[in-house]
């Protein structure tokens, strides 16, 4: 039960978008405009989400202050949902009533102290602005949090096994942090790739800790992939100031060179080849983006989306050709 107590413009936006699979892209809405309610509506509209079956199959704490200081004394991270119930959204209902409903979430909700926060509108309700102040900003929001209430990652695809999968990993970080106190180049090491599994490290972090860690072969080809990873993002941030020709001539020399991104980041970075290729001419590198990015590609609840995303890798793939 509830504790209370306790651009090219298309590869920019599709980097900013933070790699995410167009198949988990939702469309979001502003939350429809409602007419004035009392405050002893929005209790009750409060009071009566908190009280679905979803949230009495588990411990959900309501308290976000309770939910800390349990992560504190069990060494654990709070998996954290965001929701409202002042209007509503179908978007969480529906997750709600999907993975969070499950059963099989429970065995997943073991390994963290679960923590709901409600946007309800009713005066003197603690902590409203939580949300914002992590940066977060969309209505069902799923995350991890540190016991300090440092926010760790964000689950962007909401099914029930890639909630379980980023689940394995934030234990991974917080078990590493845990033996990480007490020292060693084994601790060191686990935490530095629990870290890095969570793209946790910026390009500059890397490059600081990698000289101390011993690595296999087989990690130093993972770690090389978050290496391209981060200096994507890195890329990204400065976009405003290089500029998107030159952000793009940046990761097309990184694939000249053989230097590849992980799989999370792989759309983005074809993106980016591809509009590179368009500028430059190349023709045959066009190509090879193009097919890149149509085997990754997955459908989105917006059909016009698809369409208009298949016809601007077209124009580029056709401008790549001198057509």
């Amino acid at each position: 039960m509830p504790n209370r107590t306790a651009r090219p413009s298309l590869p920019l936006l599709l980097v900013l978008a933070l790699a995410t699979p167009l198949s988990v892209m939702r469309s979001q809405q502003p939350a429809p405009l409602q007419p004035q309610q009392s405050q002893a509506e929005l209790k009750q509209l409060r009071d009566s989400k908190l009280a679905r079956p979803v949230f009495q199959k588990a411990t959900w704490q309501v308290d976000y202050e309770a939910a800390r200081a349990q992560a504190k004394t069990e060494d654990k991270a709070l998996l954290a949902y965001f929701t409202r119930s002042s209007s509503p959204s179908k978007e969480s209902d529906d997750f709600e009533n999907g993975p969070l409903s499950d059963p099989a979430f429970a065995d997943v909700a073991k390994s963290f102290v679960l923590f709901v926060h409600c946007a309800s509108k009713v005066e003197g309700e603690p902590r409203p602005g939580l949300m914002h102040e992590l940066g977060l900003a969309v209505h069902p929001t799923l995350c991890y949090l540190d016991a300090e209430g440092k926010l760790i990652t964000v689950q962007r695809e909401q099914t029930l096994g890639a909630i379980a999968g980023t689940g394995q990993k934030v234990k991974a970080l917080i078990d590493a942090r845990a033996a990480a106190r007490k020292g060693g180049a084994a601790a060191e090491k686990a935490l530095f790739l629990a870290e890095l599994d969570l793209d946790l490290l910026v390009a500059d972090q890397i490059r600081a800790r990698l000289p101390s860690i011993q690595l296999s072969d087989a990690e130093k080809v993972d770690v090389d992939r978050k290496f391209v990873d981060a200096e994507i993002v890195a890329l990204i941030r400065q976009s405003s100031a290089l500029g998107t020709a030159e952000v793009g001539r940046r990761i097309a020399a990184m694939h000249a060179a053989g230097r590849l991104p992980s799989e999370r980041y792989a759309f983005s970075f074809w993106g980016w080849v591809l509009g590179h290729a368009a500028t430059t001419k190349d023709g045959a590198l066009a190509d090879q983006a193009f097919t890149e990015l149509t085997r990754r590609e997955s459908p989105s609840k917006d059909p016009r989306r698809n369409t208009q995303t298949r016809e601007h890798w077209e124009k580029q793939r056709a401008e790549a050709k001198g057509h």
